[in-house]
């Protein structure tokens, strides 16, 4: 899951870090990262409940609509666990 090769641009400085201290480094980016994706997650789900209400198209597509917002719902939830899980947990060498 953690890959620590770097790609593109790397900083010089970053070279004279040990192992350890990168890799520290690294999952603090990735615990920031996570707790950042939780309103992302909200609001697209609120956006798509809100436009979702106001067209026309909960009257001409009603399953596929139902259908879509359940699957949002789902992704959205399932983003909190993993979140939840990452944040409980240590990531892997």
């Amino acid at each position: 899951m953690f890959n620590k090769k770097f790609r593109g641009h790397s900083d010089p400085s970053l070279q004279t870090l040990d192992p350890d201290s990168l890799a520290q480094l690294n999952q603090q980016a990735a615990r920031d990262l996570a707790k950042r994706s939780i309103p992302g997650g909200l609001i697209v789900l609120l956006a798509l409940l809100i436009s979702a209400h106001y067209s026309p198209i909960i009257e001409d597509a009603t399953l596929f609509t139902y259908l879509l917002i359940g699957l949002m719902t789902m992704v959205f939830f399932s983003r909190l666990y993993l979140v939840y899980l990452l944040l409980k947990k240590t990531l892997p060498d």
